[in-house]
């Protein structure tokens, strides 16, 4: 309660024009001072100099600097106490009569709070810890406080009569929001017993051999293991161990995208309510798009409670704003998510706090580059301090890698040398112990996967779809995986002018509208999926992005691919005969096949175009690593993952001599993006300072603001922007999706109608296009936009009514129309036309 102290001062109570009177004609003083415009100084920052400057105030023991540094912060900034606020401070003196009330209040304040009967203040053993779970909490607080739905000012209640009052609001309005909902499982910690598997997997069933004692506190799980190995399950039943031994079985898993999360998301429900017991309702989806798939989820699938729930029921609409949605009991979403903890974003306290004591279950570690792991690393760190378990999920992690963030969590190293990490692995760690599991065995020990070349280079479309159609004579269902959106276009469209029109043939990228993108996703999942109906004998294509690579538990009999790091080639070719157990494969894929398609150069390295994101020199590396592969023909799973890996990703590596050009150019550009995003982290926690004074500036979180000091989750070369094509008329705008729309132009629309224009919606990054887009709605602004809730942050792609391409007027340089099959078709304008 003493965080708005500040509001008891000059610069608060001189706001109101009003209040500024009232206290004028009963003898308080303003020292001058003349309002906002003049001196201002925000109510948490003279908070902070008012119980520096009042010595009279009794403290509780060792709590003076905790209660300081959260009045100023409890606004989401971490201020730092500079002589410019003790010089303004200092230019308006209170007066006797200011100085006397502000006491009154803080002492009171004090007996209520400090003198309550059994409650003892404890003392802090790590300073920036406590300093940042007392403000996050606060400011929890103070938003479930400032509800005026169930806290009416009642300015003429006394004090004795108002703390009953109070008391009962704050329990209705705590219930209400779902903090006292059920979080702790009376459910099985054994395996076995836990999901109802007859035959777990070995590293399913070494979860249940960690020692408790281990379990007690915080702890960092790293498990490594290929696709199909049940690594989800695994970490859900470690989270359900933690949670019966520290009493919650609270948890946030993180995961590379959107779509990603929205699969873990109907999984994570029926996780909670058949296995644990708890309602599925506190389940919470966090991420940019949660808000149209939520939408799409109401009325079809009702959120469930457990049969023997006698709890108010509560919704999740607290939950729902972006800072607060770390806060819900169980979640699930993007990792973006939780890095806005450690970066320097405003409220990142409040984010911390709902990661507190949770267990975080991060996925796909491996996809992250150096400006993301730099900030899950800075992460780690701070959540070791606020009590979370993290576990952390990958099919395997370079030898370095592994031990850095190991290093942030618990600094500590969990083996010295690489040779003593066996695969699969389930290693933990924490300040005191490190624990290897022992005998951990693939559930296929021996799988052995055909690995060849394929020499096409890389805008040769037409003679990749001679090959891709003539492998399946025989019947069979292949995928190819490209890097970039405008080959995957442009591959699709080869291999159609070839294949029969009996064979199903799917396009899946990023550069299709929201909802041609799911009901491809959907059309894929229900051939390819663990359940799809693939038929014996038959035929099928799928053409598509890194989309593939991570999204979709899909199962192919072969598989081609542009060549691309080794550990993305390996997660790739989790795709193939990804379901052991399928008999109809044709009978030229029995045995799984991967392709790596690429060029070669006269000096015998891979021909790479400039169009590719991935950095040349592990490129260079990963072709130089096949190599020996492509010679043998073959790979033996799992038992080849980690010296590839290493091969590829090692410090002292096989080809750094020969590759020492680019080795140069990467060190530079992994030194650039790790000073990126060190310039982005919140301060690191000092046991014995405050943070706060580590702090230069205040950055903004990603959408809402723009420049060099918006934080950034990913790093990003270029800008990308939101769009939604649309066609308009003089007065009109008319969607392009399954359900058309006619829309005024000048007129905000209505939730209903921004949930349909946003299933059209889509992501761009081309420069030139981007900047256009941007010029022609500042230039034309459209109220549907600049006033509309969800789409202020979005730039329409205004299209030819018959042709679906974009107005010349908007970019000359560019050729960009909208397809119903290839999604939006973005290519540079020949000189001749």
């Amino acid at each position: 309660a003493l965080h708005d102290i500040g509001k008891l001062t000059i610069f608060f109570q001189v706001l109101s024009a009003e209040q500024n009177q009232r206290l004028l004609s009963e003898d308080f003083e303003f020292s001058g001072h003349l309002g906002k415009g003049s001196d201002y100084m925000h109510h948490s920052m003279a908070g902070l100099q008012l119980l520096i400057e009042r010595k009279e105030i009794s403290w509780p023991e060792g709590w003076k600097l905790l209660l300081m540094e959260q009045s100023a912060a409890h606004h989401g900034h971490w201020q730092h106490n500079t002589q410019d606020f003790r010089d303004l401070w200092k230019k308006y003196p209170h007066s006797k009569k200011w100085v006397a009330l502000q006491l009154e209040a803080i002492e009171m304040l004090r007996k209520h709070f400090v003198a309550i009967p059994d409650f003892q203040l404890p003392a802090y053993s790590h300073c920036s810890r406590a300093i940042a779970a007392l403000t996050g909490f606060t400011i929890l607080c103070d938003w479930l406080g400032s509800d005026e739905n169930y806290f009416d000012v009642s300015p003429e209640t006394s004090f004795d009569d108002y703390k009953g009052i109070s008391l009962a609001r704050a329990q209705k309005r705590v219930r209400t929001a779902g903090f006292l909902h059920p979080v702790l499982s009376a459910a099985p910690t054994k395996f076995s017993e836990l999901f109802g598997f007859d035959n777990p997997r070995p590293l399913q069933l070494a979860i249940d051999a960690i020692p408790n004692d281990l379990l007690a506190l915080p702890t960092l799980t790293i498990i490594e293991a290929p696709t199909g190995e049940g690594k989800t399950e695994a970490a859900l039943a470690l989270a359900h161990r933690i949670g019966a031994l520290r009493g919650s079985d609270e948890f946030y898993i993180a995961l590379p995208t959107s779509a990603t999360s929205n699969a873990m998301y109907a999984r994570v429900q029926e996780h909670l309510l058949a296995r644990l017991g708890l309602d599925a309702g506190q389940v919470n989806l966090v991420h940019g798009q949660s808000y149209l798939y939520l939408k799409e989820l109401a009325g079809i699938t009702p959120l469930a409670q457990p049969a023997d729930s006698k709890l108010e029921g509560f919704s999740q609409d607290w939950f729902t704003p972006k800072k607060q949605a770390l806060l819900a009991p169980f979640g699930v979403g993007t990792i973006d998510q939780a890095e806005l903890a450690a970066l320097n974003v405003k409220h990142n306290a409040l984010r911390l706090i709902g990661l507190a004591g949770k267990v975080v279950i991060l996925d796909e570690v491996h996809a992250y580059d150096t400006y993301m792991t730099t900030i899950i690393k800075h992460m780690l760190e701070w959540l070791a301090l606020l009590g979370t378990s993290v576990i952390l999920l990958s099919a395997t992690l370079p030898n370095k890698r592994r031990q850095e963030l190991a290093a942030a969590y618990a600094n500590r190293k969990l083996l010295t040398s690489d040779e003593d990490v066996p695969y699969p692995n389930l290693q933990i760690v924490s300040q005191d112990a490190n624990y290897q599991a022992k005998g951990i065995t693939a559930s296929n020990p021996e799988r052995r996967v055909v690995v060849k070349h394929l020499d096409i280079s890389a805008d040769d479309h037409h003679a990749k779809a001679q090959w891709l159609v003539s492998q399946f004579e025989t019947g069979g269902y292949v995928c190819w995986i490209v890097n970039t959106v405008d080959r995957a276009q442009k591959l699709y469209e080869s291999v159609q002018n070839l294949v029969p029109e009996d064979v199903p043939c799917h396009l899946l990228h990023a550069r299709m509208p929201l909802e041609q993108r799911q009901r491809v996703e959907q059309q894929i999942m229900a051939r390819y999926a663990k359940d799809g109906t693939r038929p014996n004998g038959g035929k099928g294509i799928v053409i598509g992005t890194q989309i593939l690579e991570q999204s979709l538990d899909i199962d192919f009999d072969m598989m081609a691919t542009d060549l691309a790091p080794i550990d993305l080639l390996l997660q790739r070719l989790g795709r193939v005969h990804r379901h052991d157990w399928r008999t109809n494969r044709g009978a030229d894929f029995q045995t799984p096949s991967l392709y790596v398609c690429c060029a070669i150069t006269a000096e015998g390295l891979a021909e790479l175009t400039s169009d590719v994101f991935y950095g040349e020199y592990i490129l260079q590396c990963t072709w130089l690593t096949l190599q020996a592969v492509f010679t043998n023909g073959a790979l033996m799973l799992p038992s080849a993952y980690r010296p590839l890996i290493e091969a590829v990703y090692a410090e002292d590596g096989l080809y750094i001599e020969q590759l020492a050009a680019q080795k140069a150019d990467q060190d530079k550009e992994q030194r650039k993006l790790k000073d990126f995003a060190d310039n982005s982290l919140m301060p690191t926690p000092d046991p014995d300072e405050p943070f706060a004074g580590a702090q230069t500036y205040t950055l903004l979180e990603d959408d809402d603001s723009v420049g060099y000091w918006t934080a950034q989750t990913r790093y990003q070369e270029r800008e990308s922007i939101t769009v939604i094509p649309l066609v308009k008329t003089e007065s009109s705008v008319f969607s392009l999706g399954n359900v058309p729309l006619e829309l005024p132009l000048n007129k905000k629309d209505t939730p209903e109608q921004e949930l349909v224009l946003l299933k059209q919606s889509l992501r761009i990054s081309k420069p030139v296009l981007v900047t256009a887009l941007k010029a022609n709605a500042a230039q034309f602004p459209c109220a549907l936009f600049t006033q509309s809730k969800h789409l202020k942050q979005v730039y329409p792609l205004w299209l030819n009514p018959e042709t679906h391409e974009l107005a010349e007027d908007i970019c000359e340089q560019l050729f960009v129309y909208l397809d119903p099959v290839l999604g939006l078709v973005i290519e540079n304008k020949r000189e001749d036309g």
